[in-house]
């Protein structure tokens, strides 16, 4: 209620929206305070959370009780112990959870089973003895063994946990899991908080277990049957972002935990060991499918290093596609599953030693004109071949032509050939990541033969872009950090050039135009967009072919960009 009253005195109407742009404002009012790893924002906000499933809570145990008290049928049953009542599962008033505290889990565990609900009456009674989940029960081998089953169960885990959750059981017998509770990131690409992400994500692997996403991520639901302990997958997941928040890398915090958790929940040494492996290196897939051009042999060399076996390959990729999907609607695409699938296909043959299983590529033709456009069904996205006579600048001229054609870039490869002909090949998508709709080719042609003349005016048809796509209102309360990095060691041949910040209309042609003044050339691209946030992977070369060398060199080239992205 005070939450409500300041939104509606702050928005001056009757807002009943707690929308992202008026959150900072209210935690000011509220007197929340930056802390420790916390935004005050996000202080808030996990305090807004907590309240609301406190209160979403107390209304299923209240309407689940007059439901009960209304009912004029009483169907009565027994199961292992336990009082069936309408179909909900009760203690029964024999059982003493002094004396056997783990039927708290096991309560959970036939509920799952046989498929109830569980009883308003069951609810309180472990409000009530909640303090029985100490240490001591903590360390109960049957408590771990019913909660691994109830974790791996193909049939409704994810909704039990999520029941576990809510009654407070889970975070007690997980304390680490206690602290994620309603921890969100204040920004536009996660889209829950950590909890409900960690469930969502148990939930996909069940999905990918039983062929439900066999469509969406084809790879990744073959894989998961050739997995053999499937506990640590599931258990990998439960605690693979459990230490966000804390300060430091939540990855390898995460894999420390693991040492120390996965004994108590009954996983082998080698498990055990797999696991800490598996939440230490959750996040190496995902950014070199992203990150890396895998046609650079270094990239595949930098990769496999620290993958041990193809056991650890497919085991990692399964979890890197859960992982993606269980950020939000739309974080996983067919665009990121071709990435992901081609770098395994890759590495795996490094591995085995074996030919490369990618589908087959079409014999290089080149194309009999300037510009070839054609739709890629398959990967969601528009592949564009430019053949023209090389000369400097000329990926930026081709970057703010498809910047004004308002596509979205999401990779380019520029090769030169031996008759000083440039063959640009780029990647793009429409503004909502689908295929450029086949009526707009020959706009976007037209646009690409003006850039390369020279007579396109990229510049000022940006500048109206900007005008008319302003940022609206609530994304401007997100602070969106930007700034580069350089990595010499990535490539045997070139110089990775990160670049990150605030995404906006004309930004890739700006550091484009950026590099290109500073006398270097772009080999490859790799664009990609997170909420508001541009992280773009350019692998340029100098003036002479070469990497960029001089410490002077890329102090300069860093203050150029730093200026672009303010």
């Amino acid at each position: 209620m005070t939450v409500r009253c300041h939104m509606h005195e702050l928005t001056g109407r009757a807002e009943e929206r707690l929308n992202f742009d008026i959150q900072p404002a209210l935690a000011e009012r509220l007197n929340y305070k930056n802390r420790n790893n916390a935004k005050a924002v996000e202080r808030f906000m996990k305090h807004y959370f907590l309240v609301s499933r406190d209160i979403g809570d107390m209304t299923r145990i209240v309407i689940a009780a007059i439901d009960a008290l209304h009912d004029p049928q009483m169907e009565f049953e027994t199961r292992q112990g336990f009082d069936i009542i309408n179909g909900r599962l009760n203690f029964s008033p024999i059982q003493d959870l002094t004396k056997h505290p783990e039927d708290i889990i096991r309560l959970f565990r036939v509920a799952q089973e046989a498929g109830l609900d569980i009883h308003p009456s069951a609810l309180r009674t472990i409000t009530k003895n909640i303090r029985l989940i100490d240490k001591k029960f903590q360390n109960n081998k049957l408590a771990n063994r019913l909660f691994v089953e109830i974790l791996t169960e193909p049939k409704d885990a994810a909704l039990i946990l999520r029941r576990m959750n809510e009654a407070g059981v889970l975070g007690r017998f997980i304390p680490e899991f206690q602290k994620s509770i309603a921890l969100m990131q204040f920004d536009r690409y996660h889209m829950f908080t950590v909890d409900e992400h960690t469930l969502r994500a148990i939930d996909i692997l069940h999905q990918l277990r039983n062929g439900d996403l066999r469509d969406e991520a084809p790879l990744a639901s073959a894989l998961i049957h050739g997995i053999e302990n499937k506990k640590v997958l599931f258990i990998s997941m439960l605690l693979h972002d459990l230490c966000k928040g804390r300060g430091g890398n939540h990855h390898q915090l995460g894999a420390e935990l693991a040492l120390k958790l996965c004994p108590r929940l009954g996983i082998s040494d080698a498990g055990t060991r797999t696991c800490s492996w598996l939440i230490f290196n959750h996040l190496h897939m995902s950014e070199f499918a992203s990150g890396r051009d895998l046609s650079d042999p270094k990239t595949l060399e930098d990769f496999c290093f620290r993958i041990p076996s193809v056991e650890y390959l497919n085991i990692l990729t399964i979890f890197t596609t859960a992982d993606i999907m269980a950020v939000g609607p739309g974080r996983w695409s067919a665009w990121k599953g071709q990435l992901i699938e081609n770098l395994y296909y890759r590495a795996e043959s490094k591995l085995t030693g074996k030919p490369t299983l990618l589908r087959a590529e079409p014999p290089r033709i080149l194309p009999d004109k300037t510009v070839t456009i054609t739709n890629d069904e398959d990967r969601q996205a528009t592949q564009v071949i430019v053949k023209t006579p090389d000369r400097a600048g000329l990926f930026a001229s081709l970057a703010g032509a498809l910047s004004v054609s308002e596509t979205s870039i999401v990779e380019a490869r520029i090769e030169t050939l031996e008759d000083g002909q440039a063959l640009d090949i780029f990647t793009i998508q429409n503004m909502t990541g689908k295929p450029v709709r086949a009526e707009r080719h020959k706009e976007i042609e037209t646009n690409i033969l003006k850039g390369i003349e020279g007579t396109l005016g990229i510049q000022d048809k940006l500048a109206k872009q900007k005008s008319k796509h302003k940022p609206p209102k609530r994304d401007l309360v997100f602070d969106v950090p930007c700034g580069m990095a350089v990595n010499n060691k990535a490539s045997l041949t070139d110089t990775l050039v990160e670049v990150y910040g605030r995404d906006r209309p004309g930004l890739l042609y700006d550091i484009a135009a950026a590099l290109r003044d500073e006398g270097l050339a772009v080999r490859s691209a790799k664009i990609n967009t997170y909420g508001l946030k541009a992280l773009d992977v350019f692998y340029v070369q100098d003036r002479t072919g070469k990497k960029i060398a001089g410490k002077e060199t890329l102090a300069h080239i860093e203050k150029r960009l730093k200026l672009i992205l303010n």
